[in-house]
């Protein structure tokens, strides 16, 4: 009996005591914020961690962290990038800390070594041998979930200037108090969130998202479609470190993880011995600053794997003084995960496993405050699920399973996230909801989505693109065009464009028509067919520029606002008329071609009469069969929209363009008629250098048999103030033509170079232009007159010298604006020359990136 109660009481105490032991292990949810201690700014993407421990946490997009917690006290390490790592002791009761951190300033530690005395510089090196093996976008196939979180706002918008215009107060449900500070507000403008499926596979080549659920608030004009999307788009992209080019704003940044980072950072190992539990693999921690805050350079840190040099970790800021437009901030954070590779048990390959970024957006940088009102945009992006490898069977049934997403309410997206929304973000959702409901913000979106894509939407029908509705030339004098094409709500596979306008000067009515047909297939596939009754600029050789500008609206130089710059109105029009049907095909990553064919009657004009022999022609016709290939790197990023298609990244290798073409010709009421043929050839590449940027257009050809004068290589001209990255920006349009010619334009952007070391001139954010354009052009003036007659305008330069234009300029004006000097080179030419109705002269640009 006595050993029965002492049984039980014996298991009554012990159960006691494991009851009261784990109560006195209790959860804690410690809060807190971390902020600037200079202006209490939220710092984004914080490192927490309980010293002595594993646990730890990141602050979200507005400073904000939380932690579990199970004693007291305990001692938080926080650390930043560009902040000194600061402790901080936390008792039992401490909740809704502010902690602050001050800004680093002092540089690393000045030690004169040689580069090969620093271990972190053998690190590095042995990093970038690995990086093509490490990179994530070189893995052959696989396929992932992805979550997507986006949010755009404008914030730092102090309370006096609301209370002081009409216009924000208006705004005022609509705005959302800061967080850390009780006079600022912020305007949520869009949030969005996503869960698609990616997948993707090098040979043959898939490449598709499956998308699966979707909530969007907010305004439509930071959609797809317009240039503030498309602006949007650059920093939307999965940010991956191991990728050499690395672009903000279309500015190369120099990357930790490159051998020309030794030129531009100082870099530190610290002393800490940890290792990964997952793998073992010891950790290295290394600190990078840059040795000129004004050059396109991060300040971060990074942690990597020993033996393979993979990153675990990389965490970055851009200093808000560097030569960025536009950027007056910008944080990222990637972490990778490591996959066991299933061709070997012993390969691991990276991929990215969570990134985050934040970019602060304002006109002006002259001055670094972090209180400016400006645009921000968040971004958050998690895989998971990753498989490397999937059968093709697998990865051909995922493509079928493409189809629109579900939109979803907030509580069906909860259960996707992994995380909370934070304050921030709730508080968005309900404002934007307001900020729709307001009638001039209504009419304000859409007259920003107008601006920003070109066209005005009307239904199942888009008037535009706007710059074509005003044109202005010599022999048209102001044209008045009515420019029209289908929606993207039209069809998803057929489309159309048109325009009819009138010329004031020559009272004449003129149009033209594409349409055109998208098929259903992973590679592009699209059939096109058109016609016109159209002004036709002689010489003007559209064809061969869109080669090099094709990402860009080709415009041409008679619209409205280029011809307020022009140093003369180009009278070099005629009317063509007839039709042409094309075919565009895509037969794997690198390699597109265009088949067209075509016929056009093609009419003598008063300014560009057409005679032979004295007797005048009318008009001569024109047959031709032209195939161009698009010959590019097989990393390159692609996206369609509308009916061609937009090129975003090409991994810094050239892009080569051949044409070959085989005609015929017919004078009209002569009987003269001639068959030719035409190989033309374009190649072109961007460099990185550094943070320097070196362009160039290689463009060469011949012209094979007699044609008449309009059909012989015409060699671009601008004759404007404006100036023309791929055109002779002295010469008159039409002035030297060619049947062999070679030509080089070379362009190199020091993105201040040189500027960011001189003293007060540095503050300005200004940027050096150099460049170069050389032609050397032959042609058998004799051979060709026997067709046509050869107008005085035209001279037959055959000189074994070339002609060059040398021009210098300063970028970033305001940044959206340079001024430069171009100035004819007279290389085995007299000073004053023909064809060149300058030689000298000054010229602007404009442009939303360097």
């Amino acid at each position: 009996m006595h050993c029965y109660l002492f049984k039980k009481y014996f298991l009554f105490s012990l159960t006691f005591a494991v009851s009261v032991a784990a109560f006195s292990q209790t959860t804690v949810m410690l809060r807190g914020q971390v902020v600037d201690v200079s202006d209490k700014a939220p710092i984004p993407y914080t490192d927490i961690l309980i010293k002595g421990t594993g646990k730890g946490a990141i602050t979200n997009d507005s400073g904000y962290f939380k932690i579990a917690v199970t004693h007291f006290p305990i001692t938080l390490v926080v650390s930043f990038v560009g902040y000194e790592t600061k402790e901080t002791v936390v008792h039992k009761g401490d909740n809704n800390l502010v902690v602050k951190i001050k800004e680093r300033i002092n540089q690393l530690d000045e030690v004169v070594i040689r580069p090969s005395e620093n271990p972190a510089h053998t690190i590095l090196k042995k990093v970038v041998k690995r990086k093509k093996l490490n990179n994530p976008d070189d893995i052959k196939s696989y396929h992932a979930n992805n979550y997507r979180r986006t949010l755009w706002q404008l914030k730092n918008i102090d309370s006096s200037v609301v209370e002081g215009n009409a216009v924000l107060r208006s705004l005022k449900k609509s705005m959302v108090r800061q967080n850390d500070s009780v006079t600022r507000y912020t305007i949520p403008v869009l949030f969005s969130e996503e869960v698609k499926k990616d997948v993707y596979s090098y040979d043959p080549y898939y490449s598709y998202s499956i998308p699966e659920l979707e909530r969007k608030e907010g305004l439509s004009v930071l959609e797809n479609g317009n240039l503030f999307s498309d602006y949007a788009s650059m920093f939307t992209e999965k940010v991956n470190f191991y990728n050499d080019n690395f672009l903000l704003n279309k500015v190369p940044v120099v990357n930790p993880i490159s051998l020309s980072a030794l030129g531009y950072y100082q870099f530190r190992l610290t002393p800490d011995t940890v290792y990964d539990l997952e793998t073992g693999l010891r950790l290295y921690h290394i600190k990078f600053l840059p040795k000129n805050k004004r050059d396109a350079v991060f300040d971060g840190d990074m942690t990597i794997y020993d033996s393979i040099f993979a990153i675990k970790s990389i965490q970055v800021k851009l200093p808000p003084t560097s030569n960025v437009p536009f950027i007056i901030g910008y944080t990222a954070r990637v972490d990778y995960m490591l996959l066991r590779d299933n061709t070997s048990a012993e390969i691991y390959r990276p991929f990215v496993r969570n990134s985050t970024l934040s970019a602060d957006f304002h006109f002006l940088k002259f001055k670094d405050d972090k209180a400016r009102a400006c645009a921000n945009i968040s971004i958050v992006n998690r895989y998971s699920d990753v498989e490397l490898h999937p059968s093709m069977e697998e990865v051909k049934a995922n493509e079928e399973q493409v189809f629109a997403a579900k939109k979803i309410s907030d509580v069906e997206m909860k259960q996707q996230r992994r995380d909370s929304l934070s304050t921030v973000e709730k508080d968005a959702i309900i404002a934007m909801r307001e900020l729709n409901n307001i009638g001039w913000i209504k009419f304000t979106n859409q007259a920003a989505v107008v601006l920003g894509s070109g066209y005005y939407n009307v239904g199942k029908i888009d008037i535009g693109p706007y710059a074509e509705i005003f044109k202005l030339n010599g022999a048209e004098g102001l044209r008045l065009n009515a420019p029209l094409r289908t929606s993207d709500t039209f069809h998803p596979n057929f489309f159309a464009d048109g325009m009819v306008g009138y010329g004031c000067k020559d009272g004449k009515f003129k149009g033209s028509l594409d349409m055109g047909w998208k098929f259903n297939t992973q590679l592009r596939s699209v059939v096109k067919v058109g016609g016109e009754y159209n002004s036709f600029r002689v010489g003007g050789n559209e064809s061969h520029f869109a080669l090099l500008r094709e990402n860009a609206l080709v415009l041409s130089e008679d619209l409205l606002w280029f011809s307020v710059f022009a140093a003369q109105l180009d009278d070099k029009y005629t009317t063509r008329y007839g039709g042409y049907v094309g075919y565009e095909r895509e037969w794997t990553r690198w390699l597109l071609s265009n088949i067209t064919l075509s016929n056009y009657n093609i009419e003598s004009s008063q300014y560009t009469p057409f005679t032979h022999n004295g007797t005048a022609v009318d008009v001569f016709n024109q047959q031709e069969v032209s195939l161009r290939l698009r010959i590019s790197s097989n990393k390159e990023v692609h996206s369609d929209f509308y009916a061609r298609r937009i090129y975003i990244n090409n991994a810094g290798l050239p892009i080569v363009s051949p044409v070959l073409t085989v005609g015929s010709y017919d004078l009209r009421g002569i009987g003269q008629h001639g068959y030719y043929a035409k190989l033309h050839l374009a190649v072109k590449q961007s460099l990185t250098l550094g943070t320097t940027q070196l362009n160039y257009a290689l463009e060469g050809g011949a012209i094979f048999g007699a044609v008449p004068f309009p059909l012989l290589e015409g060699h671009r001209s601008m004759e404007s103030f404006m100036f023309a990255k791929y055109k002779f920006n002295l010469l008159y349009n039409l002035a030297l033509v060619s049947d062999r010619y070679a030509s080089l334009l070379l362009e190199y952007n020091l993105n201040g170079l040189i500027f960011n070391r001189i003293p007060f001139i540095r503050s300005l954010n200004l940027k050096e232009m150099l460049n170069c354009k050389i032609l050397y052009n032959f042609m058998d003036a004799e051979k060709h007159a026997k067709v046509l007659d050869m107008p005085d305008y035209i001279f037959a330069r055959n000189s074994a010298k070339p002609y060059v234009e040398l021009g210098c300029g300063i970028q970033n004006i305001f940044q959206v604006m340079g001024v430069g000097c171009v100035w004819r080179v007279p290389v085995g030419d007299p000073v004053d020359v023909p064809y060149a109705y300058t030689n000298f002269s000054v010229v602007v640009k404009f442009s939303l990136s360097s």
